[in-house]
């Protein structure tokens, strides 16, 4: 007596989607980790090492206040957003990553508990 094994077509195609999804997803993690260890430099400055160690292309006005700020920062293995959060932590300078590559500086514009726009405009 032979007994016949079938399978879901669907179940191994889904698989096979989801193992190539966390490839993608984990290799992009991996290659995302830069290190940085700055010292009493500009963020502008700070900026430009950042721009040499990743992919990322930084886009902001040069009249953006806080660019000139002295400051300092050492780390290993961490992500674009989590060094802009330490970087600019104590400035009135926020950003957002567009697409892959591209880091938008702007001015954080400050709200009023009712809603009103405060400065920075």
């Amino acid at each position: 007596m032979k007994i016949k094994i079938t399978t879901n077509p669907f179940k191994k195609n889904l698989l096979k989607g989801c193992l190539i999804l966390f490839l993608a997803l984990f290799s992009n993690s991996v290659s995302a980790q830069i290190s940085v260890d700055v010292s009493n430099k500009s963020i502008k400055e700070i900026l430009k090492v950042i721009e040499t160690k990743s992919e990322h292309h930084f886009f902001y006005n040069d009249g953006l206040q806080g660019l000139n700020k002295i400051s300092s920062i050492k780390v290993k293995n961490v992500s674009i957003d989590k060094i802009l959060s330490i970087l600019l932590a104590d400035t009135a300078i926020g950003y957002k990553i567009d697409k892959k590559n591209l880091v938008i500086l702007v001015a954080k514009i400050k709200v009023s508990k009712n809603n009103q726009c405060l400065g920075n405009r």
